[in-house]
This record gives structure tokens, C-alpha cells and sequence, in this order.
């Protein structure tokens, strides 16, 4: 594999570590942080369903999520500067957008399989309830799954704004050690600037590829799903909801 005495912009760094709620503050711990390659990390599957999950914010599932994946847009060039601290209520703001941009999707996808737009228009109108939803909501199914399907494209393109595209050498990429690919061998790859970017890049190559992936009936993160009739993310989430339901029959 080339190696390099500099990071390759085809595959970009970020940072990660240790980190501290102070007030509504996430402090990154800069002089214990790592840099890390975001594209090839182990954690880089999973930075969708964990970036979705904190629409609270919960300050033990914040630091966990810093201490794999980084914080949102402070990276390796901000090391050192005493600046790698982010507001969490920047955090909620852009993990409700994400995360309503994921249920538009799984939103249409079921109305899809059912073949009415009915599960469209319940989220469109829980939403509207919630305040995040104004225009008019079309009768027609095709209308209304049309339109929604315009929404979450537009909705995602804006999320790609801060994410560059690449075209990446395949000898410079390796899987459990072994070289991926020689001279003359190309993939597109994507240069996030944040991690904000990255998760949106991750949900557009999961549509775009039509990979299909669910949210958890059990604890409500997103899992690709091997068949439409999965229901939990593991056998232990689902063992656990399963289990909670009998001692609820048996109260």
C-alpha cells in the first residue's frame, strides 16, 4: 500500500477522545485526543444510527458518541487551539433535522410496501403537530410520494453541502491488510468536511444503493436490516423487549 508522510485528501482525518458536558457546552479533551481516519474507522458504519439516536442529548450518550466518532465540526486542525468545545443545542438542532430526513425516508419506503401514502401522511401530520410541518398535505398518493420523495432529496443535498467528492487510488485502500486494489484502480469517495456531512453521505449511499436498513422496534436506532421483517437491531434487544412484555402481561 503507498504510504505518505502526510495524510492523503482522499482520506481525510478527524479527531476523537475523551470529553466533558459544562453546562450546555461538550469540551473535547484535545491534549488526549486521536486523529483517526473518518473513512476507514471501525466506528464508521455505525455514525448514522449513533448520530440519530441523540436527538436528547443525553450527556453519558454525548461523550460516548465523542469518544468514537469526534465532535460535529471541530476536527484534527482545531487541535491545540483550546476551541474544540461545541454547543449541544447546535447538537439538537441538526440531529432532529437528521433524524426527521431518516423517517421521511423509512416513512416512504413503508407507504411504498403497503401501497398507500397513508404512513406518509401520519408522519407529515405528526410533524405538523410538532410544529416542524406547514405546507398542505396532498390527497393524491402519487402526489404525496412524489413530493415527499423531492423533499428528502432536497433535504439531503443540503446536507452534502460541507461534503467533497473524491476520486480515491485503490492501492492506497486495505482490508484487514489486504491491498484493495492495484494501479489504474478507481472508487469514488467522499471528503467530508464535518461529521455532520459524513452521516448525510452515509444515508445518501444507503438510498442511492437501496441498502435497507429499519429503525429498531426495541430501542430506536437505525440497523440495516438482512429482510424487511426484521424488527430489532440484535437478538438481545429483541429478547429484552420480549422479555419486558411478559413481565407486563404477568403484573
Amino acid at each position: 500500500m503507498v504510504s505518505a508522510s502526510f495524510p492523503l485528501s482522499q482520506h481525510p482525518e478527524w479527531a476523537r477522545g475523551l470529553a466533558h458536558i459544562k453546562g450546555d457546552t461538550i469540551v473535547l479533551d484535545e491534549g488526549g485526543a486521536e486523529r483517526y481516519p473518518i473513512l476507514q474507522s471501525q466506528y464508521r458504519p455505525d455514525l448514522l444510527a449513533d448520530l440519530t439516536s441523540l436527538r436528547d442529548c443525553k450527556p453519558a450518550d454525548v461523550m460516548r458518541f465523542v469518544r468514537r466518532h469526534g465532535l460535529l465540526w471541530h476536527g484534527p486542525k482545531d487541535l491545540g487551539s483550546g476551541e474544540c468545545l461545541e454547543h449541544l443545542s447546535d447538537w439538537r438542532f441538526h440531529v432532529e433535522h437528521l433524524w426527521l430526513t431518516t423517517s421521511l425516508y423509512l416513512s416512504l419506503k413503508l407507504a411504498q410496501e403497503v401501497g398507500t401514502a397513508k404512513p406518509v401522511r401520519n408522519l407529515l401530520r405528526r410533524l405538523r403537530d410538532m410544529d416542524f410541518f406547514y405546507a398542505p398535505i396532498s390527497d393524491n398518493d402519487v402526489e404525496c410520494l412524489e413530493w415527499v420523495s423531492l423533499l428528502i432529496a432536497e433535504r439531503i443535498t443540503r446536507g452534502l453541502e460541507d461534503c467533497n467528492w473524491t476520486l480515491v487510488a485503490e492501492c492506497t485502500l486495505a482490508r484487514e491488510g489486504v491491498q484493495e486494489g492495484g494501479a489504474g484502480d478507481f472508487v469514488f469517495g467522499e471528503d467530508p468536511q464535518n461529521l455532520v456531512a459524513a452521516a448525510y453521505a452515509q444515508l445518501a449511499s444507503l438510498i442511492a444503493n437501496k441498502v435497507a436498513f429499519s429503525e429498531c422496534k426495541g430501542c430506536g436506532k437505525l440497523f440495516t436490516s438482512e429482510h424487511g421483517s426484521m424488527k430489532f437491531c440484535s437478538k438481545r434487544c429483541g429478547n429484552r423487549v420480549r422479555k419486558a412484555r411478559q413481565r407486563a402481561k404477568e403484573a
